[in-house]
């Protein structure tokens, strides 16, 4: 007890003599306290622990205090380290201890020391706020720098040069930077030239669509309108947008403009040669040809959703200027492709480099159009285009996709005389993928005029025997050159196997992109595919390969193969078996 009381009256004399300054006699009256812990550990230590006469840490606090005063930060971090030994669960042996590393330099161990305190101190205790207080200030000042603001050090020329690199979205979020930054974006129209809305995620309000347009100063020249949130013709958006802004080129519509709406404003964009309407919009057949003879600067039209009602497609205007025309057919069709007229519109367009007529169906065995009459064209997509003969068909053709038109025949004696006609010279890309009726025969004719050219090839969904001379085998085709520059190559769904695979990775070097999905191409297959001479695969289609293993496929992805692979829906709960040996 006499002990207990001697170290009290020490600490108490320590305490008074830092409060006047006199640090080296506190660290002697701390010091007593200590020594006379020490004294007394030696001599009974199981009796000071059970009368608890050992210094509090508070001791240890002070005279770590009065050392760091005094210049000893050794010994001060000595003692704030006993406090965080003697009593984990105290905020006060973090704080000490943190104190004295910052005073050495350490910054970042008392940003560690922070921390552990941490997560050992109890959040009950009411200073844990004063020990995250400093955990954030430390690391507040831990932080480097602030950044310079780049408007504010760069030239408004060098500025705008950088900000107009920012899709037309991160452009709207510099707006809310901060005042200077929006006074500033808002302040250079440049920017402002590309409206796209096209990643949308919500309904755009007519007053932000204003706002963009007014910052265009009239220098507006593309736009694409998506998840509009308003009435376009009740607010005369269309009208608005394209009689302000005279130097607009290209306009696409995701959706929500109504057809009027369109013939009402499309006549006053004088310098418009872009007009895109996608997927998510429809219209009619009749729209588009008032559509196309009230704006005769089109040079590119596309409409991808079209539905007919039966009435004849009657092309006025003047189409001259036409290059890009795609006319893709929606669900509704009355009498189908007929109602296209498409004699007058070959008639009306004769410089046309790209025609995409995609869906439409034949309502009669007597409509057959005479594409040859497009001497200028080059890109040709028909897919799904419901022709019952092989059709007339121009030199200049380099794309051609056919995919879908299973009702196409070959054997008639005017498709015949069509494929005998016929000179693609220039074809570097064909697809005649689920067409039922062509032969080996059919396909070598329209090959060997540009024997050496074609790059694309898909034969997908064909009719695909090895012992069949009259079906499509693609071994044949590759013995006979057809195929010894191609990069893209699609056999999905064919009869596809090991040997023929082998007989690829062989005999193509060029190839890069292969799909044998639904095909029974085994694992040994896959590793000829992926260990080929030449140029490396790049992209290996194996969806609903039924023979091949999931370790074949981690092969060709650990070869640096994209492989696209997953089990048939009937499989794909059941128990997963390791194909092969």
């Amino acid at each position: 007890m006499d002990s207990t009381i001697a170290m009290d009256d020490d600490q108490k004399r320590g305490q008074d003599f830092y409060r006047l300054k006199n640090y080296e006699a506190a660290v002697g009256c701390f010091n007593r306290v200590c020594s006379i812990r020490t004294h007394k550990a030696l001599a009974d230590i199981e009796q000071v622990i059970a009368r608890n006469e050992s210094p509090p840490s508070s001791v240890y606090d002070n005279r770590a205090a009065a050392y760091s005063k005094l210049g000893n930060l050794q010994a001060a971090l000595r003692d704030g380290k006993r406090m965080i030994h003697a009593e984990k669960a105290k905020v006060t042996g973090y704080l000490r201890t943190g104190q004295v590393l910052q005073l050495l330099g350490k910054e970042d161990v008392a940003l560690g020391i922070y921390e552990y305190g941490l997560r050992n101190v109890p959040v009950t205790d009411p200073n844990t706020k004063l020990l995250r207080g400093m955990y954030d200030k430390l690391i507040v000042r831990c932080s480097p720098p602030k950044a310079i603001d780049p408007l504010l050090m760069l030239p408004l020329e060098i500025a705008e040069m950088v900000i107009s690199y920012l899709s037309f979205n991160n452009l709207v979020s510099l707006l809310r930077v901060s005042k200077q930054w929006r006074h500033l974006v808002e302040s250079m129209p440049k920017l402002w030239r590309n409206l796209d809305l096209s990643r949308a995620t919500k309904a755009v309000p007519f007053s932000a669509f204003r706002a963009c347009v007014k910052r265009s100063r009239g220098e507006l020249t593309r736009a694409t309108l998506n998840r509009c949130g308003f009435d376009m013709k009740k607010n005369n958006v269309l009208r608005y947008m394209l009689g302000g802004c005279k130097n607009l080129n290209y306009l696409e519509v995701r959706a929500g403009v109504g057809g009027a709406s369109l013939l009402d404003a499309v006549p006053l964009a004088l310098n418009l040669n872009t007009l895109i309407l996608s997927h998510g919009y429809e219209i009619g057949l009749d729209t588009v040809g008032q559509l196309l003879a009230n704006c005769t600067s089109l040079i590119r039209a596309e409409f991808h959703t079209i539905y007919s009602a039966g009435v004849r497609a009657s092309w006025r205007g003047d189409l001259s200027k036409l290059r890009i025309l795609k006319l893709n057919a929606g669900k509704t069709q009355t009498l189908g492709l007929q109602v296209l007229n498409l004699a007058v519109l070959f008639e009306k367009c004769p410089e046309l480099r790209e025609l995409s007529l995609q869906k439409w169906k034949s309502h009669t065995q007597y409509q057959w159009p005479n594409f040859s009459l497009l001497t200028h064209l080059q890109v040709l997509d028909i897919a799904g285009f419901q022709l019952t003969r092989f059709p007339e068909l121009p030199p200049s053709l380099c794309t051609l996709d056919m995919t879908d038109c299973y009702s196409m025949g070959f054997a008639s004696p005017q498709s015949q005389a069509n494929l005998e006609n016929v000179k693609l010279t220039e074809l570097t890309s064909f697809s005649v993928s689920s067409v039922k009726k062509i032969t080996i025969d059919d396909l070598q004719r329209l090959l060997e005029p540009g024997m050496g050219k074609l790059k694309k090839l898909d034969i997908g969904g064909c009719p695909f025997d090895a012992t069949d001379n009259t079906a499509l085998n693609v071994s044949t085709l590759i013995k006979a050159g057809y195929l010894n520059e191609v990069v893209e190559l699609g056999l999905r769904n064919t009869a596809v196997t090991d040997n023929i695979a082998a007989l690829i990775a062989k005999s193509l070097p060029r190839l890069r992109t292969l799909d044998v999905g639904f095909t029974k191409i085994t694992g040994v297959g896959v590793k000829a595919l992926v260990l080929k001479p030449g140029e490396m695969l790049q992209h290996l289609n194996l969806q609903h390969c039924i023979s091949v293993s999931i370790d074949a496929v981690d092969y060709a992805r650990s070869k640096g193969v994209d492989t696209q692979f997953s089990f048939p829906d009937n499989m794909k709960y059941g128990k997963r078996i390791r194909l092969g040996g």
